[in-house]
């Protein structure tokens, strides 16, 4: 008889089913628990109406908890067919087989997999019987198959790699969730702390978050209404499948390092020797950036400057310590590991203690880079889009000044918010500014600044605070502010109207405005746009940003305009709102918007009243 090399073990196959199938059966009904929820949608419906897309969002609403059951049960399983790697015994009884490793390896892991992928197919079986009852389109089933497959093929092959990396079976899921979401805490914690010891270095935006799957899987994966009643959009089906196909590449990582695994390591924290000093300096230098991090803001420390950053060196280098001797007690499984290990210890925080000098002393020259006026396209400064040569050398000229004002900026202790605070002693305020630069070679560049001032500050016109305000309301920042995304049409308005606010002055005069709003008609919001807001548009009289109000007078008046706008009014009202197309606009009227409260006047026979603050700074007022 001629022998033949097999990649498949039945007996073994059969044994770990016959041991783990409440496992994969417990899967298979909470996942028929998704055609329930459809069937039960179903009869919610009269008779002859067209549900596919109902059924459609019901669906795709299912996908995120779809995807964090894939997550749990693809580390389970993984936990289930190759436990035999994590005891003695056990790992000896199972190499002792007449069988190969890669059969071995592959008879486990395709045994998780097709069990897996068999309860699938059954729920979608299910799914699709409401295909054939002409409620749900034949496609909406594939995508929802789809997002099964491809989730779990990227989530059960890296939990079968991490099952290589580790000897313990308590080990392994810690290993598989720190690792799933290393990059995302590890980039947002690096980011909170070089934002308070780089001056301008914005804490914001994530760029890694692709390196932690289910997080990208998540934030893509939805569904929504792009027409109505026709068409639903499923979203992150793309992604997911190219995180299928690198499912694959970690099961043939996984099976290398199967071959070269040292049995003999089943109980170890780390099962492959190479890794153990990564594993150690990983958590040294992760332990200290997540240390730091979290109990500078548990512990809602306002400081500013240098007192910030020495207390953030002392919680870096506390965290780095906790760090590396946890990961030498478990490499060795001793608590004897402080004086033998300390020459490794000294050596990360010398490396801290220079790269957080390099960043505080600006060494690498971030805090004073700007860019010229020749290499930037277009610049965003809260919120507003600016192209034209001149705002942007207003800009460049705000955030050299802002530089050069650093010390008197940093001086205050940090606040989390806006804010303005009064008291006998004088007035303090500050604000935000957010800069990001669109260069011409296709990078970006963003900075974000505390904009702190004085009452001498906000009558000084050359001030950092009165500058920023002269940016937010040149003409081009009015102009955005009014420019929409949808044509300006009175068929796509979906509602617009002038809402009234009380206002309260004292015992001799007291205001209310018993109209709580006038509704515009499409036609009539063209009017009032046309004869009212354009025309003050054009005097510079609306859509400003006044940060502060101190000899000029009321800022606002307490009527706002509220518009939506979309592409497509009819499809927005038959969809609920749910439609994607769409934009809506906060407008606040000010006092001398003259052309503006004409019209209120005229139309509406209310004249609006002026809002005073109470205090010589006033807030935002264009939303």
């Amino acid at each position: 008889m001629k022998s033949k090399t097999s990649c498949f073990n039945s007996g073994i196959a059969k044994n770990l089913l016959r041991r783990f199938w409440p496992l994969w059966i417990g899967y298979l009904l909470i996942l028929l628990l998704i055609p329930l929820a459809l069937y039960s949608r179903l009869q919610s419906f009269d008779p002859g109406t067209d549900l596919s897309p109902a059924l459609d969002l019901t669906l795709g609403n299912t996908f995120q908890p779809i995807v964090r059951l894939s997550f749990l049960i693809s580390i389970l399983s993984a936990m289930a067919v190759f436990s035999f790697l994590y005891n003695t015994r056990s790992c000896g009884l199972m190499n002792s087989l007449p069988v190969t490793r890669t059969s071995l390896f592959f008879t486990s892991l395709l045994t998780g997999a097709l069990s897996l992928l068999a309860a699938d197919v059954l729920a979608c079986g299910v799914t699709a019987l409401l295909c054939l009852s002409g409620y749900m389109k034949a496609r909406s089933v594939l995508v929802f198959f789809a997002v099964l497959v491809f989730s779990k093929t990227f989530l059960y092959g890296f939990a079968a790699f991490c099952a290589m990396l580790t000897g313990s079976l308590l080990i392994l899921p810690c290993v598989y969730f720190v690792l799933n979401f290393t990059a995302i805490i590890a980039e947002a914690c690096a980011k909170d702390i070089l934002s308070k010891i780089v001056y301008g270095l914005s804490g914001n935006g994530f760029h890694l978050v692709f390196l932690s799957p289910l997080v990208y899987m998540l934030s893509s994966l939805g569904v929504c209404y792009t027409e109505w009643p026709s068409n639903v959009e499923f979203t992150g089906i793309p992604a997911t499948a190219v995180y299928a196909l690198v499912g694959i590449v970690f099961m043939l990582f996984a099976w290398r390092l199967f071959l070269r695994r040292r049995m003999e390591t089943a109980g170890d924290t780390v099962a492959i020797r190479v890794l153990k000093p990564v594993f150690q300096y990983c958590m040294c230098f992760g332990s200290a950036v997540v240390f730091a991090a979290l109990v500078y803001e548990i512990a809602d420390l306002r400081l500013s400057g240098r007192g910030a950053a020495l207390v953030l060196l002392a919680l870096l280098l506390v965290g780095a310590f906790l760090g590396y001797f946890a990961a030498r007690m478990l490499i060795e499984k001793s608590f004897r590991v402080f004086r033998k290990n300390a020459k490794g210890f000294l050596i990360c925080a010398l490396v801290i203690v220079l790269l957080f000098t390099a960043c505080e002393f600006d060494l690498f020259g971030v805090e004073k880079r700007v860019p010229s006026a020749g290499t930037v396209e277009q610049v965003v400064i809260n919120g507003v889009e600016l192209k034209e040569a001149d705002s942007i050398e207003n800009v460049l000229a705000f955030h050299s000044s802002m530089i050069a004002n650093q010390a008197k900026h940093e001086a205050q202790p940090r606040q989390g918010n806006e804010y303005l605070y009064v008291n006998d002693g004088g007035m303090e305020l500050a604000r935000n500014a957010e800069i990001t630069y669109i260069l011409k070679n296709g990078k970006i560049l963003t900075r974000f600044y505390r904009v702190r001032a004085d009452g001498e500050d906000v009558t000084d016109p050359d001030s950092d605070l009165r500058k920023l305000e002269a940016i937010l309301n040149l003409r081009e920042a009015l102009e955005y502010r009014c420019t929409f995304d949808y044509p300006l049409k009175a068929e796509n308005v979906v509602s617009a109207s002038i809402q009234f606010s009380p206002v309260f002055g004292d015992q001799n005069q007291n205001y209310y405005i018993s109209v709580p709003s006038y509704t515009l008609s499409g036609e009539e919001f063209l009017d009032f746009w046309e004869n009212g807001v354009l025309p003050d548009l054009a005097e510079g009289h609306i859509a400003r940003r006044v940060i502060c109000d101190y000899d000029r007078g009321w800022c606002y008046t307490n009527a706002d305009l509220f518009l939506c706008l979309t592409e497509d009014r009819e499809a927005y009202q038959r969809s609920g709102g749910s439609i994607s197309q769409q934009q809506w606009v906060d407008l606040e009227i000010a006092t001398d918007s003259a052309h503006c409260l004409d019209w209120i006047e005229k139309h509406a026979g209310i004249r609006p009243v002026s809002i005073d603050s109470g205090y010589p700074v006033d807030y935002y007022g264009v939303g």
